[in-house]
């Protein structure tokens, strides 16, 4: 149970990563922009990008930024510690994981308005909505992993 519980907390740090890292969280007919990246496309062949200064941004951009790394480096010492069935560690890595990735949508959509020239919500949001529910299940599933024998129990501890 301990692999399954480290594989689902795993693929949930790949999907924050790749959340975090890729400039697709909103778009525009002709521009997409992520946590660091803004990018604007020229003659639908040439792509330019360039960083965002999150002064302009807001408070709440650097809140997502923040929260959105917490999330990467909690759900891999997750994955991690229900690998070498460290249950406990498991369950709170993981779980905080899920929480933080939880908290950069949920600040993000509830400023999404306050983004000018920008109308859609694009792959990044969708890929940090599932690493938020894909880790709070593999958190509850690290719930199950028994340390002594190897083999699934109700027991928290």
């Amino acid at each position: 149970m301990s692999k399954v519980a480290a594989g689902i907390l795993g693929f949930a740090f790949l999907l924050c990563v790749l959340s975090t890292a890729i400039p697709y969280w909103i778009t525009a007919s002709n521009r997409h922009a992520g946590f660091w990246l803004t990018c604007v496309e020229e003659n639908s062949h040439d792509t330019f990008c360039f960083s965002i200064d999150s002064s302009k941004v807001g408070d709440w951009w650097t809140a997502c930024q923040a929260f959105s790394i917490l999330g990467v480096l909690f759900l891999f010492g997750g994955a991690i510690c229900a690998f070498a069935k460290k249950k406990l560690l498991a369950m709170g890595l993981g779980g905080f994981g899920a929480v933080s990735a939880f908290l950069t949508w949920i600040i993000f959509i509830a400023n999404f308005g306050d983004i000018p020239s920008f109308d859609a919500i694009s792959v990044s949001f969708y890929f940090m909505v599932l690493a938020s529910v894909i880790g709070l299940a593999g958190a509850g599933l690290a719930t199950k992993i028994d340390t002594a024998n190897g083999f699934v129990t109700q027991a928290l501890l």
